[in-house]
Formats: structure tokens, C-alpha cells, sequence
């Protein structure tokens, strides 16, 4: 059986070995008396060698050490008396070459041994030393992580350390950071832009809630708001793979010019489209796009753009359709008109809020109705 490379035992020895690795290891180790010779005196200098935070066993390692010398000195007493080793190659050679002779023999086999059992603890103590410091840095790998976030209207770009630009919209919140080993992860709650550098061997993988988007390089959106049950991606260039909730069997590619979207709370997903995603990005270009959006969805736009709570004074309003766009430098009281003019609604504003109404009258019980629903600090509408 092939003997297991010294990093498979020393992950063995730490207990950082995989279970696959550990059978292998323990066959190895029982398929001869030989091997599980090696084996112990392998474990014995491991534990020898001890760890950063621990007593080394000093006396131990000496005593072996005096072990392997008095096995070297018995060794070369038998030797002189037989004179074969000496009289074989050289037989007419004098007394004094031959204890010469049998001196240097002696100290090469006491440095023999401390070479070897040196060189072989100070290779175990360097391994140890590896898996050690591996598993310092597994412990603390969530600490190169940072976090940026955005309040409503404010986007952000920046660049992380692989080159990666990434444009975070408003109202939003990302963690990032690229691992020692390697792997790219982000945490995304709301909506940004990924400009991704190519890593065939890292891919660059965004963690939207349950679901994950993974890419090795391209350009895509993903919208994935925490008051909002759907995850949105659309790829403007490349194409990334997304696992609905995390679930591994199931994968879905989405393509250039393509967009897909996963109910989260019902397990839907839209499979891959093709649309002109252009427009999901235009908030990267200032601008608050509608395009048949219910009012629903407006409502949550605008507290992100405007940071203003927005009401309905009945539930029929939530379901009306609107499309429009808006430069994001327009004043908040013309966006709320011409969204209240467009739908033949009424809009008042309290403060940070503002309630639509439909254009019918309302009776005063509908009015005490809708202001009973709205608990405004200050005061209420005049609806």
C-alpha cells in the first residue's frame, strides 16, 4: 500500500484530515508492523514537537536522542573486534589507521542519527507549525471582511483588492473581502452593480440571502432586498450560475442580456429572459426607472430614493401599473405629481410620509379609516 504523503499525516495527526483521508491513513498504517513502527515514532516526535502555546518535551527528545548514540556506539564495538568491516578492503592496514579509522566511523554514526532525528523533528515540527497556522487563519478568516453600506439616495463605488468594481445602490448594505485562500464571497442586502475580474480558479460568488450567484468574470446587477421576497439578477455581459436558495442540485445559467428572478418565500423562479436589462441598471446613471411597476413597488422605490414612507388610503391603489422615469435630481413634490396625475390620484405629505387617494370622494368613515392606519407621529393627512 502507498504510504500517505507527510501532509496527509499531518493532517491526520491534527485532526484536520478529511474522512476519506483518515481510512486511508489507518489502512496504511495496519497493513504491516513495519508501518506502524514508522508510524509511532512519527506520532511520538509530532507530540514532542508540541505547539506555540505549549511545554516541549525536552528530556524526552534527549532521551531518544542518548538511545540512538548508545546504539551507535554498540555498533561500533562489534564491528572493531571482527575486523571484518576493516580487514575486507583493507588487510594490511596498520593499527593506529584502523582506530583512526574506527574513530570516524564512530562520530559518523552519532551524526548520522542526530541529523536524522533532528532533521526529521524539525520537519514534523515545521508541518505541525503549517497546520497550525491554517487552522488560525480558518478561525479567523471572517475578520478580512469589511462592510459598506448606503442611506437613501447615496450610491457608492469602490474597488476591491482583486480589481472587482463593485456600485452600491441606495439603501443598501455589502460585505466583502478576498479570503487568504483565495475565494471571493460577498454578502449583498439590497441592490449593486458587479464588475467582475476574471479568476477561473476563484469565482466570484455573491451571497443574496439564500440564494447564490456565482461568476469567474462579467458584469451583472442583482436587486435583493430585505423587505422584498425576490431576488432579481441580470447579467449585461458573461454569464453567471445562481442556486436558488443555496440548493446545489438545482442550478440556474443566465446568459448576456438575460435576467431571471427567484420567489424566495413561494419557490418560483422565472427562468432566464431576455430584456433590455439596460434599464436595470439605470439607477447607476441617476435615473428612477418605472416600467409597468404596481405601485406596490414604487412605494418601495421611492423610500429608498427619498427616504419617505409612502401610504395607500385602500388596497386597490397598490395593484395600479405605472411607467415612467425620473432624473434622481428632481425635487421629491414633482415625482409625487406626476405619479399622483399619471394614476388620477390625490398625494398628501406629512413630513417623511405622504398618502396617496384615489380620486373618488371619501366618505368620513373611509377618512378616519385611512388615518387610523397611518400612525404619524405629528399630525394627521387632510384627506
Amino acid at each position: 500500500m502507498t504510504k500517505p504523503s507527510l501532509k496527509v499525516l499531518s493532517r491526520y495527526l491534527s485532526s484536520t484530515c478529511t474522512p476519506k483521508e483518515k481510512l486511508k491513513v489507518e489502512a496504511w498504517i495496519n497493513s504491516s508492523e513495519r508501518n506502524k513502527e514508522f508510524f509511532d515514532k512519527l506520532r511520538r516526535v509530532w507530540e514532542l514537537s508540541g505547539s506555540a502555546d505549549e511545554n516541549l518535551a525536552y528530556g524526552d527528545t534527549l532521551q531518544e536522542l542518548r538511545t540512538r548514540v548508545r546504539d551507535a556506539e554498540m555498533l561500533s564495538r562489534k564491528v572493531l573486534p571482527l575486523g571484518s568491516y576493516w580487514t575486507t578492503p583493507r588487510p594490511n592496514l596498520p593499527l593506529e589507521k584502523k582506530i583512526a579509522f574506527m574513530r570516524i566511523r564512530y562520530v559518523s554514526l552519532i551524526a548520522a542519527a542526530l541529523v536524522a532525528f533532528l532533521g526529521t523533528l524539525y520537519a514534523t515540527h515545521y508541518i505541525k507549525e503549517k497546520a497550525l497556522e491554517r487552522e488560525r487563519l480558518g478561525h479567523n478568516r471572517s475578520l478580512v471582511f469589511e462592510e459598506a453600506s448606503t442611506k437613501p439616495g447615496q450610491q457608492v463605488t469602490f474597488m476591491l483588492a482583486d480589481g472587482t468594481k463593485i456600485t452600491l445602490n441606495s439603501m443598501s448594505d455589502l460585505r466583502y473581502g478576498v479570503n487568504p485562500d483565495g475565494s471571493r464571497n460577498v454578502y449583498l442586502k439590497g441592490e449593486a452593480f458587479f464588475d467582475v475580474v476574471h479568476s477561473v480558479r476563484h469565482p466570484f460568488i455573491v451571497h443574496a440571502g439564500k440564494d447564490i450567484i456565482r461568476d469567474a468574470g462579467t458584469k451583472f446587477d442583482v436587486r435583493a432586498w430585505p423587505d422584498d421576497s425576490n431576488t432579481r439578477v441580470s447579467v449585461l455581459d458573461g454569464a453567471v450560475s445562481i442556486q436558488p436558495g443555496g440548493l446545489a442540485g438545482k442550478v440556474i445559467v443566465v446568459l448576456r442580456n438575460q435576467y431571471s428572478v427567484i420567489n424566495n418565500e413561494k419557490g418560483i423562479v422565472i427562468p432566464p429572459t431576455y430584456a433590455n436589462v439596460s434599464l436595470d441598471i439605470g439607477w447607476m446613471s441617476g435615473r428612477l426607472i418605472f416600467n409597468n411597476d404596481p405601485m406596490s413597488e414604487v412605494f418601495k422605490q421611492l423610500r429608498r430614493s427619498y427616504g419617505i414612507n409612502c401610504f395607500a388610503s385602500d388596497t386597490s391603489i397598490l395593484s395600479r401599473t405605472i411607467t415612467t422615469s425620473f432624473d434622481n435630481r428632481v425635487p421629491l413634490d414633482r415625482v409625487l405629481k406626476v405619479i399622483a396625475l399619471s394614476l388620477k390620484l390625490k398625494c398628501k405629505v406629512s413630513q417623511d410620509s405622504v398618502l396617496f387617494i384615489s380620486g373618488k370622494s371619501l366618505s368620513e368613515k373611509d377618512k378616519k379609516q385611512a388615518n387610523a392606519n397611518l400612525n404619524f407621529r405629528n399630525k394627521e393627512f387632510d384627506v
